[in-house]
């Protein structure tokens, strides 16, 4: 089922039961899925039109009157496009707002850049207060609805309006604020969040036939962070990655960054949006072209968890990949200090004498950026 059916579904039973309940939208109703609701309680459904900070200031309004708003539009346009509003009239005041971003990150597809939100979380996660969540799937989504109307105080919703894989079965149990550790695991801890655990549940059990036991936990809401699941797990593995559909700049890996720091200083990498801007694309391609496949992750922990960790990757090989941006000094460095010997290459990003650096291997090195025809090649010794 796709997500705004559930919503929709979840918000008029909701409101059958609390005359409290409002929704506002910004004249997307309709592709957002609370059109059906304009219907069934007109009274307590306003579409303010395409003004979005408006939109908030209504809402906190309301709720100072005693409603319970909820505002719906596209992730940037709840967010950035009304960032003062959120800040001022909503936190700052103590409001009982929740705000829907919906089709947040690569999930935004056709519509392209202008509606990619890889910052939505960055924005909101500083302001004191705000509660983030990012939907995994219907089946949690379904559970997470009634929560979330029950909280009090200000909240962030992040979900895809359409269909994606199910993460969860129907024996499920959500817990607002609670991380779920989807796959228990002793060699690396990959915490994801929103449709990117579905990635990572992917890649896991890939890895599974690689003899790597990765340790899956879905951090469901962002901030609060429930830190005591994912460091007891970062703990026993001593390894860890973060999975979002986000910039990698001020949402997960920054908030587990920050987490880890202050209580188990480890290395921590990354597999999300490099600090760029959107595009226009389907969603296997946008995952595809930012690095964001479950065969990215499974590269990453086959490469040794990650280029940072040289010389320790397993059966003695060391991977580069697409983040690791190179040079020929860094080169050398690297397989001076490697005791890897075997070396691999993955759609890296080469910098100026790298090429010329590699012309000294007879025969040439090829490049490749399929895991299925990973290259290998010997690291001569005299290097």
């Amino acid at each position: 089922m796709e997500f705004r059916q559930v919503l929709a579904k979840e918000l008029k039973r909701l409101m059958e039961k609390d005359e409290r309940i409002c929704v506002l939208d910004a004249d997307l109703a309709k592709p957002i899925g609370t059109a059906g609701l304009y219907k069934e309680f007109p009274e307590r459904c306003f579409d303010v039109g395409i003004a979005e900070a408006n939109m908030v200031g209504v809402a906190a309004g309301l709720a100072a009157s005693g409603m319970k708003p909820n505002v719906f539009s596209f992730a940037p346009f709840s967010t950035r496009r009304a960032l003062d509003q959120i800040m001022i009239s909503v936190c700052y005041a103590k409001q009982d707002v929740k705000i829907w971003g919906t089709d947040p990150g690569i999930t935004a597809e056709v519509n392209g850049g202008t509606h990619m939100s890889f910052e939505d979380i960055g924005c909101l996660r500083s302001i004191p207060t705000m509660v983030i969540y990012d939907a995994v799937d219907a089946v949690q989504l379904e559970q997470a609805v009634e929560q979330i109307q029950n909280y009090d105080g200000p909240m962030y919703i992040r979900m895809p309006r359409k269909s994606r894989p199910d993460v969860f079965d129907k024996d499920y149990k959500f817990e607002l604020f609670k991380a779920d550790v989807v796959e228990e695991g002793t060699d690396i801890t990959i915490v994801a969040s929103g449709t990117m655990v579905y990635e990572a549940k992917c890649a896991v059990e890939e890895l599974k036939k690689k003899g790597i036991k990765a340790e899956l936990i879905s951090a469901n809401t962002i901030k609060p962070l429930d830190e005591k699941t994912i460091l007891s797990s970062i703990i026993k593995t001593k390894h860890v990655l973060t999975c979002e559909n986000h910039n990698v700049i001020g949402g997960l890996h920054s908030s587990v960054c920050e987490l880890v720091c202050h209580e188990y200083p480890v290395k921590v990498h990354a597999i999300g949006i490099c600090d760029e801007f959107g595009q226009v694309g389907k969603y296997q391609e946008l995952l595809k072209e930012y690095n964001m496949t479950s065969n990215d992750i499974v590269f990453f922990q086959y490469s040794g968890h990650g280029a940072a960790n040289a010389g320790n990757g397993l059966n003695g090989e060391f991977a580069l990949g697409a983040r690791d941006r190179l040079d020929s000094m860094s080169l050398r460095s690297i397989f001076a200090s490697t005791s890897a010997k075997k070396v691999m290459f993955i759609d890296s990003c080469f910098s100026g004498g790298v090429l010329d650096f590699f012309n000294l291997y007879d025969p040439p090195l090829t490049f490749s950026d399929s895991m299925d025809a990973m290259l290998s090649v010997r690291v001569p010794y005299e290097m």
